[in-house]
């Protein structure tokens, strides 16, 4: 195969994509994924707080970790302060 063949057949592919309209189907099937990703995270975290089952949960947990980015650092004053309390008075 030439590299012009090649180039050719790339774009006839491409081209053909467009009017089949597969980049909007792949857009829907990947929302969809996403979509379903939460309802089975929160249906997981609550069979295995239910079952009480530390081996899968911990599992589950370095998974996660893997896929999900790290929550940004706080401050050490916004830190300090107990859920709930009333703010400082001013």
């Amino acid at each position: 195969m030439t590299l012009g063949t090649f180039a050719w057949l790339l774009r006839q592919t491409f081209l053909s994509t467009l009017d089949d309209g597969c980049f909007g189907y792949a857009k829907a099937a990947a929302y969809s994924a996403m979509l379903s990703f939460f309802p089975v995270l929160t249906s997981a975290a609550t069979i295995l707080v239910q079952t009480r089952a530390e081996f899968v949960a911990s599992t589950l947990e370095r998974f996660l970790n893997q896929i999900v980015p790290p929550a940004p650092k706080t401050s050490s004053s916004s830190s300090s302060a107990s859920w709930g309390s009333a703010p400082p008075p001013s």
